[in-house]
């Protein structure tokens, strides 16, 4: 799944020591069933990757998103797994930092090589 907010203003500390979280996007799950309406995978680029792309990972998310509601993400500038996020909360990161596994489960990412398949996002625009 995957999850948007906006650098840093998505969380401060509150007088309690505690984290407030805000602008923040909902969590998208694999449960999100939008990209199979109207045979949205099927018209992405296969992965150059081992494992093959499914509803609710990170990148069909994102090129359903640009497609039908980009206005949506103008808001954010940051995106990664639920993980990610926390991670980035925790440690005061400006942009998220994603371990190789949760970028497999977003498609797109050659575990093989290490490397997001880029030339994928170029060609989607």
């Amino acid at each position: 799944g995957c999850v948007f907010w906006k650098s840093n203003s998505s969380w401060k500390l509150n007088s309690f020591g505690r984290f407030a979280i805000d602008n923040t996007s909902q969590l998208f799950t694999w449960q999100d069933r939008r990209c199979t309406q109207d045979g949205f995978l099927d018209s992405l680029p296969a992965p150059q990757s081992h494992l093959r792309l499914a509803t609710g990972y990170g990148c069909a998310t994102i090129f359903w998103l640009q497609k039908h509601k980009p206005s949506f993400l103008e808001t954010y500038d940051c995106a990664g797994t639920i993980q990610d996020f926390v991670v980035a909360v925790l440690c005061g990161l400006e942009k998220p930092a994603m371990s190789e596994q949760n970028a497999a489960s977003w498609g797109y990412y050659n575990m093989e090589d290490k490397k997001w398949n880029t030339s994928m996002y170029v060609a989607r625009g």
